[in-house]
């Protein structure tokens, strides 16, 4: 599917677009199926190592992970952070429907970002609620200026009450990042969020974007954005994924492995190994989870590489390059 003109020059002039019911049933119950099995994979693990006193087995997709998080408040958080992409959301990640949208807004060559979330935002949990922020904060310097439009995708419909997302209209513009702050020293001392005080937001309309399943919000990579708190006794889940050029830096260079190439303007009938590119960021993640001798259920993230460059004590404590 393809955009009209009016509605990509509307992305570029606001920064986000949502683009009502794009996709369908058939292209999110497999990708709904894929987590509520890693959920129970997940709750098993938690349960032999004594974290939750029950697997909740007989919850639904939308209860479970709250009452799993009730148990261990720490659970959702450590499964965003853990959990491989499975086939199903690759497949979607790939798929045409996302990126002949995403080639309208970077061009024909197009690289899976770094970066990807599945998010189970549970009832008034804290480190699952995300403060004001731009994408391109938690990356370095030089990363804001590569562009790396973002899609958010609901797995059922999302209202203010649920968490939905709120931006700021034209807030990506001037290009570059406002003046970020890391929320762990504020506020919860688990958290590994950045966030914008409110007075250092760009001007502009602040929208919330309330949406029916099957729509997809497009972000700007600099578009300040948050998260609302979940006041109700649903899970909110949703998916996040980015794009970008394969030629431009990915600003997470000798942290994350690059993204999977998804289309080259040379090459028109190429496609993904998406199955191979999960393979190699599990390893990744691997690697890092057994340094040391870390707990793998500890969900902290090593967010050096961001609190570096926007916390100067932490930068002298954690001896990083200022």
């Amino acid at each position: 599917m393809a955009l009209s003109a009016a509605r990509v020059s509307q992305y570029k002039r606001d920064g986000f677009l949502i683009v009502e019911d794009l996709l369908r049933e058939r292209d999110l119950e497999p990708v709904i199926d894929e987590i509520a099995g890693q959920v129970d994979n997940f709750a098993q693990t938690l349960f032999n190592a004594g974290k939750i006193s029950s697997t909740y087995a007989g919850r639904d997709p939308y209860t479970r992970m709250a009452a799993i998080a009730a148990d261990f408040d720490e659970a959702p958080g450590l499964f965003q952070v853990s959990t491989p992409m499975g086939p199903a959301l690759a497949k979607l990640w790939s798929s045409a429907v996302l990126l002949d949208i995403v080639a309208q807004f970077i061009g024909p060559d197009i690289e899976g970002g770094a970066i990807w979330n599945v998010r189970p935002k549970v009832p008034e949990n804290a480190l699952m609620t995300v403060p004001w922020h731009q994408d391109s904060a938690y990356l370095a310097a030089e990363g804001q200026y590569t562009p790396q439009p973002a899609c958010w995708i609901p797995l059922l419909d999302v209202t203010a009450e649920l968490g939905c997302l709120q931006v700021v209209r034209g807030g990506h513009s001037p290009i570059g990042n406002a003046p970020h702050h890391v929320e762990k020293k504020v506020a919860d001392p688990r958290s590994w969020y950045l966030y914008i005080r409110e007075e250092d937001l760009p001007p502009g309309e602040v929208v919330t974007c309330e949406m029916r399943k099957g729509s997809v919000l497009f972000l700007n990579e600099n578009v300040p954005h948050c998260g609302l708190r979940n006041r109700s006794s649903r899970v909110r889940w949703a998916i996040d994924l980015r794009w970008q050029r394969p030629t431009d830096p990915t600003g997470l260079e000798g942290v994350l492995i690059r993204g999977p190439r998804m289309r080259s303007a040379s090459e028109p009938g190429f496609r993904p190994d998406m199955a191979r590119w999960a393979r190699e960021e599990r390893e990744k993640y691997d690697e890092w989870v057994k340094r040391g001798d870390r707990d793998p259920l500890d969900p902290a993230i090593d967010g050096s590489w961001y609190f570096a460059r926007w916390d100067p004590d932490f930068r002298r404590s954690s001896g990083a390059a200022a």
